[in-house]
């Protein structure tokens, strides 16, 4: 068993209560030593800040025996860190040392193995289709393969030149039938006149291209759009609609922290919610808090309403906490918290806090 268990003592023991103490047991013995504790029974300033610090870890220890549920949990994790076993590895005895370098050569290997597959397959997996679609598109455009050979640039160019002469056929035929109507026009007799009319040769039936080319300019159309299609609509500026607000907050692992003399935090989340305007929230977080005897948790609810793209309203919290919030949306996914503690009741011990949250996308 390690050492500094011999100077650990429990939440029962700092409140001076069994652990099968009734909760009003704790109760009586919280309130003792909050009235012997108290800052204002103490005169001399290092004996008052002692007796804060010592007030605030009451406190915790409280907040924590108070609750059934934390109780619980409390009991649960104490038993379970003083009665787990405690485990030894010793290669010496349990594993050959023969046998685990063999394994480890043999599980290296398999990576080695499985690396260079991925490689291979990902090489290897572009169509041969794709660069066939990718040349004729640049051959229809006019444009050579950076890294073509001769045939495939003389292939290219054949097909630009096919391509020119498809279109040029395309304008003498309907050169030849216009003028084949013009002519027909111009044949056609008078009004009073008796005889028949002089027949005009038929044009030439069009033949089919050699090759399909791109339309002529004036042949060009504009396509009708289509009922129904999807079209993107301009974002909605910052603050413009109270429901931007909604959604689930939460303090992203890895993020920048702004004010390194802050305490940082192990996680933070809060939900918000918005119905005619008016945003209900949930704020929950705990901090990494490791040279103050403190509670590190701070919960509470807020309501308000939004004005533009700043908000700031009241909340309350657990055992009379109370203060006040500023929320901040700083973009479309991105929301600002700015919290002070007006009251820190019985069970917070932190006084006001700062960090930008991020919405989480369904």
């Amino acid at each position: 068993m390690p050492l500094h268990r011999a100077i650990d003592i429990s939440y029962y023991e700092e409140l001076g209560v069994e652990q099968n103490a009734s909760q009003a047991q704790i109760r009586e013995s919280f309130r003792a030593l909050v009235r012997l504790l108290h800052p204002d029974q103490h005169t001399d300033p290092e004996l008052k800040l002692i007796a804060e610090r010592q007030l605030r870890r009451i406190n915790g220890v409280y907040a924590v025996l108070s609750d059934p549920e934390k109780r619980r949990r409390y009991d649960a994790d104490t038993e379970e860190e003083y009665s787990s076993p405690t485990r030894v590895f010793n290669p010496s005895s349990n594993i050959d040392p023969r046998r685990f370098i063999l394994r480890l050569l043999w599980v290296c290997a398999t990576v080695i193995l499985a690396v260079a597959c991925t490689w291979w397959y990902f090489d290897s997996s572009e169509p041969a289709n794709l660069v066939a679609v990718d040349r004729a598109s640049n051959a229809n455009h006019g444009a050579a393969l950076p890294n073509a050979t001769a045939r495939e640039v003389a292939a290219l160019e054949l097909a630009q030149l096919e391509a020119l002469r498809s279109e040029l056929r395309n304008a003498r035929r309907e050169r030849d039938s216009a003028l084949a109507e013009l002519n027909r026009l111009k044949a056609r007799p008078s009004r009073g006149a008796s005889h028949a009319p002089e027949a005009t040769p038929a044009p030439p039936p069009p033949t089919a291209p050699a090759a399909v080319a791109e339309p002529a300019p004036e042949l060009r159309v504009q396509l009708p759009r289509v009922p129904g299609a999807s079209v993107p609509l301009p974002a909605k500026p910052l603050g413009s609609d109270p429901h931007q607000y909604a959604g689930f907050w939460f303090f992203a692992a890895g993020a920048e922290r702004t004010n390194k003399n802050l305490y940082p935090p192990q996680f933070i989340e809060a939900i918000l919610t918005e119905h005619n305007g008016v945003i209900h929230g949930r704020y929950r977080s705990r901090y990494r808090v490791v040279d103050r005897a403190i509670s590190p948790d701070v919960n509470f609810e807020f309501t308000g309403t939004a004005i533009g793209a700043s908000m700031k309203t009241p909340w309350t919290g657990l055992g009379g906490a109370r203060g006040e919030v500023m929320l901040s949306l700083t973009g479309e996914n991105s929301l600002k918290f700015d919290w002070t503690a007006s009251e820190l009741g019985t069970t917070q011990g932190l006084g006001s806090g700062t960090a930008t949250l991020t919405r989480r996308i369904e």
